[in-house]
């Protein structure tokens, strides 16, 4: 996480211009490309780059996944060298000559757009979509176009002259291939002149390993290991390259046919015939040069394939097409959330009058529902196609296919509010099996309203708040905007439903926030496992203002799981769990299993409590759990967290009946008297095995109440705070035990 403020650049007293220079340095750097293009091998050069991109070192990273690594700049090669002839001829690579070429690339990609205020947010979804490859995981993309255009398949192959399961294959394979192929090209490159020509190139002086160059010029290295894996990336640069090279000659190699490979070439091939601009790369990543091509990101393939075969059924089939994608994307949305919440708690396309309506008769449908204890989500599914001019910058066609896609879904969640607000109790059918959802207006705490979308979003549904510029949400109410794909990830893990619930409130608060959060949905959803996105969790000051806190890199938390690009990833992600104090979980668990409203409001307000406060809750649960506590007594405790009262209350012989007396007591009394909205009280049993005996929650705004004000008066408090004044060491502990307090609660609230 980045946490930056605002600054201005300034040179001596002269403003500094960032666009200009950058347009010098993009103008300088695209000279230089230039001229090593005209003295060497431009095709052999383009190779020599994505070789050293992806083909790891001996002994580093045992395997290629293509996604993982930026892989723009290489497309920005590969425009280079299909727009023009070059002259170069020198074939041999050393690593700083890739180096060198690698950064010349990445300033020539430099720019600062002047805009004006509704230029921002198009520019920065233009810059997104060009920079960003992969619009979901592999494993997902896969399985999306298998599902898909399963009961297409026939007509697929006659449009384009090869199986879907064939060309899934060779893209999903590539690198098990080319990693095999690597293998053994290394055992029979060590034997070959060319590797001794090399190895002869390194000599020892003075403790220090020298190579030298075929121009006389000499690196030297501190250590053996240093020089071999230099001398390893001119192996993989001059040599390795050939391995992952496919043509037709060769493609037999990758269990292709001739006229499969041909297909292939023309779905997902870019030549220079079809490429205007290098994000058309985006879409035909399989790149040929020459007789040769070489696949340089196995995610933007299958990405591409989802693309171009979309197309051509939408062609064919139109709204037929239209409508499968449509009930798919809804019925992955509704198995997302079946994974987080049970079943029962989940319903499908529901009909229910129409408020917007007069006539009494009409009905609309809402898509998904989940009532789980206090809380009602109410979903919207969209399969519309962000269209490619839109993600390319045009502010038109980008604030239609928002429109279409988030806001108008939004809106017909509301519609279903205004419905829930006009009756005490509304009434949802299920269409399909007539199950009835009944929502008693008084008996719901939030109502979240859910917009999910085929399309994947990158960072536009935690950016809403800047769509103003497109004219879209002027009133700043947003829903929690997520997309297909990454709602799928996120129901494998192994969440709360509780926490997605608070997750959604952390998302949304965000929106609404005078520091700017910068990461997608699975940069900041990682970060909230690890932090519940709260501050002081995160380790921020509350005495200073935050202008920005960047959240970008967390994603890399997925890809780091054991197994993710195995056979089954879904088993990895179930790893992934919210980050808790000692002796925190077991009290979670609990408060889950138990499944009723008390517990689940209770679990929901305490996602809000920091680390610290969630320990010290925990600690004392645990302490009077382990205590003896003498027949007829009670050990309470108290702490208030911001407009919540915390109660524990402890015993060991008393019955279920006077427990729950003495702890409804507590609940009313703490909360009164501390002028809270919010109070929770946990019952705690030492003679049972659970944790908490039950949990008790209310919530309700302070209102003066003389009756209460009298009971308070008669009320022996004798409740041990965790916070606020304490007795003296030698005095009796406030928690009823009898013991001084040095020897009863003090080491605990120390803790």
């Amino acid at each position: 996480m980045k946490v930056s403020q605002p600054y201005s650049l300034k040179r001596g007293r002269m403003e500094f211009d960032l666009a200009n220079h950058f347009k010098e340095l993009s103008e300088k750097a695209e000279t230089e490309i230039v001229r090593m293009l005209n003295q060497y091998d431009p095709k052999k050069l383009f190779w020599a780059l994505v070789a050293s991109t992806y083909i790891p070192v001996p002994g580093t990273q045992p395997s290629i996944h293509m996604e993982q690594h930026p892989i723009y700049l290489l497309e920005v090669l590969a425009k280079f060298i299909l727009d023009r002839e070059f002259t170069g001829t020198e074939d041999f690579f050393y690593p700083e000559i890739l180096d060198e070429l690698h950064g010349y690339l990445y300033q020539s990609t430099l720019r600062v757009p002047q805009l004006n205020s509704s230029d921002k947010f198009a520019a920065h979804i233009e810059h997104q979509h060009a920079l960003l490859r992969g619009n979901a995981f592999g494993w997902q993309t896969k399985k999306r176009i298998t599902e898909l255009f399963k009961r297409y398949e026939r007509k697929i192959e006659e449009k384009i002259g090869v199986n879907v399961d064939k060309i899934v294959f060779f893209v999903d394979s590539y690198s098990d291939l080319v990693l095999k192929k690597i293998h053994n090209s290394w055992d029979d490159f060590a034997s070959s002149p060319d590797f001794k020509s090399i190895i002869s190139a390194i000599s020892e002086k003075n403790e220090k390993f020298i190579f030298t160059r075929k121009d006389g010029s000499e690196k030297i290295f501190s250590s053996q290991d240093e020089a071999r894996q230099y001398i390893d990336k001119i192996v993989i640069s001059n040599f390795m390259y050939k391995d992952l090279l496919i043509s037709s000659e060769n493609c037999q190699d990758f269990s292709l046919h001739t006229d499969e490979f041909e297909a292939i070439s023309s779905l997902i091939g870019v030549s220079k015939d079809i490429l205007h601009k290098v994000s058309d790369i985006k879409y035909y990543p399989l790149i040929q040069i020459g007789e040769q091509s070489i696949l340089i990101t196995q995610n933007s393939a299958l990405d591409a394939i989802l693309y171009h075969l979309d197309n051509i059924l939408k062609v064919e089939y139109g709204d037929k097409f239209k409508k499968f994608k449509a009930n798919y994307t809804e019925n992955m949305a509704f198995e997302a959330l079946c994974r987080i919440f049970r079943s029962e708690n989940v319903y499908r396309n529901l009909s229910y009058p129409d408020p917007t309506k007069d006539d009494g008769r009409s009905t609309t449908e809402l898509d998904i529902a989940v009532k789980y204890g206090r809380f009602l989500l109410l979903c919207e599914i969209k399969s519309k196609q962000l269209r490619e001019e839109s993600l390319a910058g045009n502010q038109s066609k980008l604030r239609s296919d928002l429109k279409a896609n988030i806001e108008d879904s939004y809106r017909q969640a509301q519609r279903a509010i205004k419905y829930i607000e006009s009756l005490d109790i509304a009434e949802f059918k299920e269409i399909k099996t007539q199950r009835l959802l009944q929502v008693k207006k008084e008996d719901i705490d939030k109502i979240y309203l859910i917009s999910a979308c085929y399309e994947p979003l990158a960072d536009i549904g935690t950016r809403l708040n800047h769509t103003h510029e497109l004219s879209l949400f002027i009133d700043k109410n947003y829903p929690f905007s997520i997309s297909i794909s990454d709602l799928d990830v996120i129901s494998y893990t192994s969440i709360y439903p509780a926490s997605l619930l608070h997750y959604i409130e952390r998302r949304l608060s965000i929106l609404h926030d005078t520091t700017e959060w910068h990461g997608d949905e699975l940069d900041l959803f990682p970060a909230y496992l690890d932090s519940r996105l709260l501050h002081s969790n995160l380790g921020l000051p509350d005495d200073k203002p935050i202008n920005m806190l960047a959240f970008s890199g967390y994603s890399g938390v997925f890809e780091d799981l054991e197994g993710f690009y195995g056979e089954n990833p879904h088993e990895s992600l179930k790893t992934l769990t919210l980050r808790l104090p000692e002796n925190v979980s077991e009290l979670f668990d609990e408060l889950n299993n138990d499944n009723n409203e008390n517990a689940i409001s209770i679990l929901f307000r305490m996602h809000e409590f920091d680390d610290k406060l969630l320990y010290q809750v925990a600690s004392v649960i645990k302490k009077l759990k382990e205590e003896n506590i003498p027949f007829g007594q009670f050990r309470r405790f108290f702490v208030q967290h911001e407009d919540c009262a915390i109660n524990i209350v402890g015993t060991s012989f008393e019955s279920q009946e006077s427990l729950s007396m003495k702890t409804q007591q507590r609940l009313f009394f703490e909360k009164y008297r501390s002028k809270c909205r919010k109070s929770i009280a946990f019952a705690v049993n030492t003679r049972t095995p659970r944790l908490i005996e039950f949990a008790q929650y209310l919530e309700a705004e302070w209102v003066y109440d003389e009756e209460m004000e009298k009971l308070l008066t008669q009320d022996n408090r004798g409740v041990m705070t965790i916070t606020g004044k304490r007795p003296g060491r030698n005095e009796k502990c406030l928690c009823g035990s009898g013991k001084k307090f040095k020897k009863c609660c003090l080491s605990l609230l120390e803790q």
